[in-house]
């Protein structure tokens, strides 16, 4: 893995905070009862799990991945690495590859502000020309993973499948060439840098694996933070709209693996609404596949 031009900087910044690492480990913690909100309809749950673009449909991903974990020790951080790798290449997306540009950042710190404070005023640019103001946010935010994400605008018009999706591997979805209508904007959304830091402090006594999978999910999904997703099958749960520790789930769900497999089968160029709608149906698709039709038998 190559370290980009910001990334080796953050390496030596968080090499000497003091506030980089985390000092204890990622530990079991005991099971809590939760009571479960009001059901949510399918296209309800698909609508307010992601965080949409302004004015644009769900993000995703068409370069290949290229993760790089931070303020753990190496067995933990090769682990959480590791696990965005793997649920990337099972969606159909590639991984980068040896001496790959870094665009998913994690970074575990006992202090997340202390810490991006300082990368701030060492005017290490991880934020591309995002607002100042929504990076204050991100910065002063109190949750155990906070997230902020670089997106762009890919042309949609005139695309084909092989150019849009070059960087994709297998399993990634074939889209046809078509011509912006009221169906198919001008434009589709993509995600080209996300930063996930973990407050170690508020995620302590999860096992490691419970949180890879959580942070695997989030880089690939670019969930809504806002969202209580308590009592719901997803691996969501296990923080609280306040970014507390919330539930015993310890992997994806059926439900995540379906959501994720619509999110990255279903055309990412339609209008944001049918969008929603295709993924409602392939996430149905996923959890109650219909039997086949038994053989008529011969007379």
């Amino acid at each position: 893995m190559r370290l980009s031009k910001f990334a080796l900087p953050l390496a030596f910044s968080l090499a000497l905070a003091g506030a980089a690492a985390a000092q204890e480990p990622v530990n079991e913690i005991e099971g809590v009862t939760v009571t479960p909100d009001k059901p949510l309809t399918p296209r309800e749950r698909v609508t307010t799990f992601s965080e949409k673009v302004p004015g644009g449909q769900f993000p995703v991903w068409v370069r290949p991945i290229c993760p790089l974990t931070l303020g753990l020790g190496v067995d933990k951080t090769t682990y959480v690495s590791a696990r965005i790798r793997q649920l990337a290449e099972q969606t159909g997306l590639k991984y980068g590859g040896e001496g790959c540009r870094v665009n998913v950042i994690v970074l575990f710190s006992n202090e997340p502000e202390v810490l991006l404070t300082k990368l701030r005023k060492k005017r290490i640019n991880l934020y591309g020309s995002t607002q100042r103001s929504k990076v204050n946010r991100f910065i002063e935010q109190d949750r155990a993973v906070r997230l902020i994400t670089l997106t762009s605008e890919a042309p949609a018009r005139g695309v084909s499948a092989s150019a849009m999706m070059a960087d994709v591997g297998s399993g990634a979805p074939e889209f046809s060439t078509s011509n912006p209508s009221r169906m198919r904007p001008m434009t589709f959304n993509t995600m080209d840098r996300m930063i996930l830091v973990v407050d170690a402090r508020l995620a302590e006594g999860l096992k490691i694996k419970t949180l890879g999978s959580y942070i695997a999910m989030s880089a690939l999904t670019r969930p809504n933070q806002h969202m209580d997703q308590t009592g719901r099958d997803t691996i969501m749960s296990i923080f609280n709209s306040e970014g507390r520790t919330n539930a015993p789930i310890e992997d994806l769900t059926a439900w995540d693996e379906a959501y994720l497999k619509a999110l990255y089968t279903v055309d990412p160029r339609q209008r944001l609404s049918a969008q929603i709608g295709g993924m409602v149906r392939e996430i149905d698709k996923q959890l109650n596949p219909k039997s086949p039709a038994p053989k008529r038998q011969p007379a």
